[in-house]
Formats: structure tokens, C-alpha cells, sequence
């Protein structure tokens, strides 16, 4: 799936980026509303994550422009924006974005929001992980310090660094493997949440495994 994010702040177009490419979709960026709607007609993304405050041509009346495009008619527009006021809503609506997300958002809800509009089953890791689950007594588990900086990133669901602390784990010792697997079978679903569930019940065993 093509995602085009347009934002004209670099930051948020990375969050973004880093959130979704791990995933599998093919992210393109815009840094304003003009080269939001020329980028639209080029690529032809299947989603477009818009921001509404933007320089030279808003978020607005770039979703209006862009629906306004036979090419483009199916293409799903979700508008993002840090104000919450009921008109500005109401103008994303009437401009044909099909939902409007307020800042700050919880990065599991906008995914939710892509597969739902984009009609995409999410791979959940409950089935999935439980069929390849190793015993908890059977992994050799990092140090607390390092669970809980774990946690932390899978409390902001950030995927970037977390699959940078499961390279940094493998390299430390060979005898983490295991347990990076099982992360890594988590993160790939983007189960946050059961994620958080995981690491905090090895955080309990993990003063019985030895440091490392």
C-alpha cells in the first residue's frame, strides 16, 4: 500500500515515516499542501495522512483539490491536525477527508483508522505468537535496565529504535536470539500493547536470569 504523508514539519513527516515503513507500506512525503495535491496525482497513493496547517495551500483546500480529481476520487484522505475545534472537523468532512484525527493521537489508533478505510485485516499477534511463544524459562532476558528502555519505546510505538535495540541485543550476546525473536514477532504485528503485556511479565523474572 502507497501512503503520502503531507506535512510541512520534517519531524512529523518522520514520525510518521518511521512508523509505517517498518510495516510494509511505501511511504512518499509532501512539504506543503501544493506538492501534496502534484504528488497525489502523480503517485496515486491508495492513503493520504494530511496535515491541516500548512504553508501556501492548507490541508484543507488541498483535500478539496485533490478530491476533486476523477484519478483520485477512491483515494482514502485522513486530515491531521493539533486543533480540535468542532469547524475545523466539520471543514475536513466537507472538503471529503474520510476522518479527521486530532493531535496527539495514539499511533495504534491510526493505523486502525488505515486498515479499516484501506480495508486491510491487521496481522495480530495473539494467534500468531502464542503458536511460537518459547517458554518464559527457556530465554535468556536482558537486564532490567534494558527491559524497561523496551518497554518505553513500545509504550510510544516506536518500531525504528526498537528494531534498533533487538540489533544491539543480538550483537551483545548470541544468547539473546531467542528473545529478540519472539520481539521481533511481535513488533512486526504492531501489537504495542501485547508487546508492553510481555515485557512486563519478563520483568518480573528477569532478576532470576543472570546479568549479562
Amino acid at each position: 500500500m502507497r501512503v503520502l504523508i503531507a506535512d510541512d514539519e520534517d519531524r512529523g513527516r518522520g514520525l510518521l515515516r518511521d512508523l509505517l515503513t517498518p510495516l510494509g507500506f511505501a511511504v512518499h512525503e509532501s512539504a506543503d499542501g501544493e506538492e501534496a495535491v502534484r504528488d497525489a496525482l502523480r503517485l496515486r497513493p491508495d492513503a493520504i495522512l494530511m496535515d491541516i496547517r500548512m504553508p501556501r495551500l492548507d490541508g484543507i483546500e488541498a483535500s478539496r483539490r485533490i478530491r476533486a480529481l476523477p484519478e483520485l476520487e477512491r483515494t482514502v484522505i485522513i486530515a491531521i491536525s493539533a486543533s480540535a475545534f468542532e469547524s475545523d472537523r466539520q471543514h475536513c468532512i466537507d472538503a471529503g477527508v474520510h476522518h479527521f484525527l486530532p493531535k496527539p493521537f495514539r499511533q495504534e489508533k491510526l493505523l486502525g483508522l488505515l486498515c479499516e478505510q484501506l480495508q486491510l485485516t491487521p496481522v495480530y499477534a495473539s494467534d500468531e505468537v502464542c503458536a511460537h511463544d518459547a517458554p518464559l524459562a527457556t530465554l535468556t532476558v536482558p537486564p532490567v535496565g534494558r527491559l524497561r528502555a523496551l518497554l518505553d519505546l513500545a509504550a510510544r510505538g516506536d518500531i525504528k529504535n526498537l528494531q534498533r535495540q533487538m540489533t544491539q541485543l543480538e550483537t551483545l550476546d548470541a544468547a539473546y536470539s531467542p528473545f529478540v525473536a519472539q520481539l521481533r514477532l511481535r513488533t512486526a504485528a504492531y501489537q504495542m500493547k501485547e508487546l508492553r503485556r510481555w515485557l512486563r511479565t519478563l520483568e518480573v523474572t528477569a532478576h532470576e536470569s543472570p546479568a549479562r
